[in-house]
């Protein structure tokens, strides 16, 4: 954290004997030449994080006339077979006459934001709870003229590599039912693969979005960190989160890419990506030779990845 001035404010409670005790507490010691410079440290560091604790929260308005959120709804057993939406909807925006993903439906990982519709994290912890905002990605889908479908299941707390850890239930293998999806965007997963949505917002922390995107046979992208904005979803570590997009082609996933990528302004993750404006036409790569897409291109491998005891010899 910054301080906002080497000064202490009057009346600061921080004195030597506050680095004293604090010392005692952590078995440390400290020469008493260093002893003034830990008092004033702490003592503008005390005046900083009562400012900052002072401030009013900032929340994302959402124009619930223009997105107004409709069918709210825990689906029906029947209606989700394997067990990968967390919550059902529809969200659209009004305006939209054309875009990017018209036409085109989505469902939201349940650690992002969807105003007014609950978020259960995959867990029963925070049970009830609804949010106040949409995530920047969920804002952006819906401006590209994209639909929001409802939210997918995650994995408990989004600690999960497989599908059996959500408080909802077991998020079943498109595939073959009993076998895990994998984790934790398991439901984006599923759903991508069954086809019942076109794309889905995953989060990858360590591996997230990857592991269900393998197992599930569809794409998924961890992109660079920071490239697609974080605001408004729950976070697992604000150094290590990622969004990004799942869907069944790379064609799909360059289009969804182009939606949501750049900086909003207000994730300090996204702060080093290029504005919304000037994100590269990801979709291009559909220009490429069918005959070979890769002429000329050099790629590194990493070696250590390809010798591990679990990697199967067929991936090599």
């Amino acid at each position: 954290m910054s301080v906002f001035s080497l000064d202490a404010a009057q009346g600061n409670p921080v004195t030597s004997d506050t680095v004293d005790k604090l010392c005692s507490q952590l078995g440390v010691s400290i020469q008493d030449s260093e002893k003034d410079a830990y008092t004033r440290l702490l003592a503008v560091f005390h005046d900083a994080s009562e400012q900052l604790m002072a401030m009013d929260y900032y929340v994302p308005q959402v124009d619930q006339e223009r997105f107004p959120r409709e069918n709210v709804h825990f689906p029906e057993k029947s209606r989700n077979s394997h067990g990968a939406w967390a919550w059902r909807c529809r969200v659209v925006d009004k305006q939209a006459k054309s875009g990017k993903l018209q036409g085109k439906n989505f469902a939201i990982k349940d650690n992002v934001a969807v105003k007014d519709v609950p978020m259960l994290l995959g867990t029963n912890f925070i049970e009830g709870y609804v949010p106040n905002c949409d995530a920047t990605v969920v804002t952006r889908i819906l401006e590209a003229g994209g639909e929001i479908s409802g939210k997918a299941v995650c994995e408990n707390m989004c600690h999960s590599a497989t599908s059996h850890s959500s408080g909802t239930g077991v998020v079943e293998s498109p595939f073959a039912k009993g076998y895990s999806s994998g984790g934790s965007s398991s439901g984006s997963g599923v759903l991508v693969a069954l086809g019942e949505v076109w794309g889905a917002i995953g989060a990858d922390q360590g591996g997230s979005i990857r592991v269900p995107a393998a197992n599930c046979g569809i794409v998924g992208m961890k992109p660079t960190f920071g490239l697609v904005p974080y605001t408004g979803s729950g976070s697992n570590e604000p150094t290590n989160d990622h969004l990004g997009p799942m869907t069944r082609t790379v064609l799909d996933n360059a289009v969804f890419l182009e939606a949501i990528a750049g900086s909003d302004n207000i994730d300090d993750r996204s702060f080093a990506a290029p504005r919304p404006s000037r994100i590269p036409q990801y979709s291009s790569v559909q220009t490429l030779s069918g005959d070979k897409p890769l002429s000329g291109k050099k790629f590194a491998i990493i070696t250590e990845s390809l010798s591990t005891p679990a990697t199967d010899p067929r991936v090599v």
